[in-house]
C-alpha cells in the first residue's frame, strides 16, 4: 500500500490519507510515519474509529493479506469498513501483489487461533482464549482489486485466484494445520 500512495503522489496527484493503527502490530502507525515524512498528509485514527472517518473520504483502500477465488484475507475490521464503504456508497479496493492471490482456502488456519498471535495491547491471550486478528471478507463486497497489473474486476481477481498455482508441500502443509 505504502508503494501505491508513493506513486500516486510522484505522479502528481494531491490526496490525503486515514490511516487506521492496525492493530496488533501497528503497521498503520508505521504507514502514517512514513506518509508524513513524504510531505503526504496523513490523520492516524484507532481501527473502531474507521466507520466514523469515512464521513470524509472519497475511496477506501485497504491492504490484502491472501485473495482466495471468494475472499479477501485480511485483518479484523476489514469486513467492517467494506460494509460501512457500502452504507455510506463508496468505492472499497483492496490492494495487493498478485503474489497474494492463492487457490486454497488458508482460512481455517486463523480461525480460533489459541494464542497464536499477539492479543490488543501486547502479551499473549489467556490459556483457552482465542486472539484472531485476520478475517475473510467476500470478494463481493469490494469494487475491484487493485494490482501491479492493473485494477481486476472481482470476477478477473476470483479467476486470477483460482488459476494460481501452490506448491504441494505448501498445500499439504496448510492442509495439515487445518486438520
Amino acid at each position: 500500500m505504502l508503494t501505491a500512495f508513493l506513486e500516486a503522489r510522484l505522479s502528481g496527484m494531491d490526496f490525503s490519507v486515514v490511516a487506521t493503527e492496525s492493530r496488533p502490530g501497528l503497521e498503520g502507525r508505521t504507514l502514517a510515519d512514513t506518509l508524513a515524512r513524504e510531505h503526504i498528509r496523513v490523520s492516524l485514527i484507532p481501527d473502531s474509529a474507521a466507520a466514523l472517518a469515512m464521513n470524509g473520504v472519497d475511496v477506501i483502500l485497504v491492504g490484502a493479506d491472501t485473495i482466495t477465488p471468494v475472499d479477501v484475507l485480511n485483518k479484523i475490521g476489514t469486513r467492517m469498513i467494506g460494509l460501512a464503504a457500502r452504507e455510506r456508497g463508496l468505492p472499497f479496493y483492496a490492494v495487493c501483489d498478485t503474489s497474494k492471490f492463492i487457490n486454497a482456502n488458508c482460512w481455517g488456519r486463523f480461525e480460533g487461533a489459541e494464542g497464536s498471535m499477539n492479543s490488543p495491547g501486547g502479551g499473549t491471550p489467556s490459556k483457552g482464549a482465542a486472539a484472531a486478528y485476520f478475517e475473510p471478507t467476500p470478494l463481493t463486497h469490494f469494487t475491484a482489486i487493485i494490482t501491479e497489473d492493473g485494477v481486476l474486476t472481482i470476477e478477473e481477481a476470483s479467476r486470477r485466484a483460482e488459476r494460481a498455482s501452490i506448491d504441494k508441500r505448501l498445500s499439504d502443509a496448510i492442509e495439515e494445520l487445518r486438520q
